[in-house]
């Protein structure tokens, strides 16, 4: 091999997922399963939809599972963590917008006995009040000092701005919701929404009909957690117009950068527009040869670093160009970020640019799935939206047929200046 001579680069023709086994334990929790040779251990993730779309005040959704492993009716948060580190597992639980997840990674011979473990986590939490309000002390510290970043408190504003204040993507929370967070709060979230009714379990790793019985035998034979019955999907909330395009907050004058957050709403992950939105907004920026970052940072050297993304949640989804820069070039920078929009509504992407966009976006579908560990995660956000691994290779090769021409049509409709909320955050 002559390390001088660049590998040739040749596009990916056929997208081909490994679709998983699946099979419906006693209890009706649907169990899916991929195998990995290359590894001993085993992953299971537990799945229950619900999140902060479906809590009732700020944190709850975020705590109720954050504080599983801090002590059951079997076990303390200290004994459970020792047997953790025992057997070297890890049990890691976190809560986004539309779902939750309670994950255990461990070797595959060391399953059964994390079992009692992970069982008493999830049917048996005690939500013990000293350890809630230690933990509300560390994240009451925490976000008093976040909310002295420019970039928290412009992404609170756009979101605020462009869904309305009762909304759950705009629902932050206070200072106040830190101190009046109780157990009893935790364990409402709890009995709605962590039980065997609303539960998938997602398995991958060297697993054999063995492991497949230590998990039906331990958590699909009766029923388990609270009462909140089956999931009957995502409430509709109203969005709220934006009443102008540009809002701000005023910091101190120690704050030398202000945070913009440019976007708007776009449609639904399903909609026939989205995977040419995808691609336009990968171009405008969301890698680093993008258009903003040659522009904005790469010539003009307004900011570090700015980008481009769409945000999913169970109603819509988000485009937001996030940077941030010194104050003054605050003006100069959104004018860039509009004049870079415009371009794309008005001249055609060049099929190089195109090429190169389409490439990076296929490397990053197949990251998704390259390993069991990936596949069950992608596999998670598909389930919150109805999607298979079928729709994931139809998109793909929708994005192969895509043209400049498409991305031109996309542009005019969705990226004109007078449907674009701007936020600022920073002196001025």
């Amino acid at each position: 091999m002559n390390r001088n001579i660049q590998p040739e680069i040749k596009p990916i023709e056929r997208l081909t997922i490994c679709n998983p086994e699946s099979m419906t334990m006693a209890n009706g929790i649907e169990l899916k399963y991929i195998k990995t040779n290359d590894t001993e251990m085993v992953k299971m993730d537990f799945m229950f939809k619900g999140g902060q779309w479906t809590q009732e005040v700020p944190l709850q959704s975020y705590y109720a599972f954050k504080q599983l492993k801090e002590g059951t009716r079997s076990f303390n948060g200290e004994d459970i963590a020792e047997r953790l580190d025992y057997y070297g597992a890890t049990i890691e639980t976190y809560s986004n917008m539309s779902y939750s997840v309670v994950s255990l990674l461990c070797l595959r011979k060391y399953l059964e006995h994390i079992i009692p473990i992970l069982q008493s986590i999830l049917w048996e939490p005690t939500y013990n009040q000293d350890k809630l309000s230690i933990a509300l002390t560390q994240g009451k510290a925490a976000y008093a000092a976040s909310m002295q970043s420019v970039g928290t408190r412009c992404k609170q504003l756009f979101y605020k701005s462009l869904y309305g204040e009762g909304h759950p993507m705009a629902q932050y929370p206070s200072l106040q919701d830190y101190d009046t967070l109780t157990p009893e709060t935790l364990r409402r979230f709890r009995d709605k929404n962590i039980s065997s009714d609303n539960c998938k379990i997602f398995l991958t790793g060297m697993y054999d009909d063995n492991i497949i019985k230590i998990v039906t035998d331990a958590f699909g034979e009766k029923h388990w957690g609270g009462n909140g019955g089956k999931f009957t999907g995502y409430h509709s909330f109203t969005v709220a117009q934006p009443k102008q395009s540009r809002f701000s907050v005023q910091m101190d004058n120690m704050t030398v950068q202000s945070a913009i957050k440019v976007g708007r709403l776009f449609p639904e992950r399903n909609h026939k527009d989205f995977t040419t939105l995808n691609i336009m907004s990968t171009i405008l920026g969301g890698y680093f040869g993008s258009r903003l970052m040659s522009n904005i940072r790469e010539t003009k050297g307004y900011t570090y670093d700015i980008s481009s993304a769409i945000y999913q949640s169970p109603q819509n989804t988000t485009f937001v160009i996030s940077t941030e820069t010194p104050n003054e070039y605050t003006e100069c920078v959104i004018e860039e970020i509009h004049k870079e929009m415009l371009r794309l509504c008005k001249e055609p992407v060049s099929d190089e640019e195109l090429a190169n966009v389409k490439n990076y976006l296929s490397g990053h579908i197949c990251r998704n799935c390259e390993t069991g560990f990936n596949t069950s995660a992608m596999l998670m956000r598909l389930d919150v939206t109805a999607r298979t691994t079928d729709d994931v290779v139809r998109d793909f090769e929708t994005m192969k047929q895509i043209t400049p021409e498409d991305i031109m049509r996309c542009a005019s409709s969705y990226l004109s200046r007078e449907s674009m909320t701007e936020c600022i955050a920073g002196y001025f």
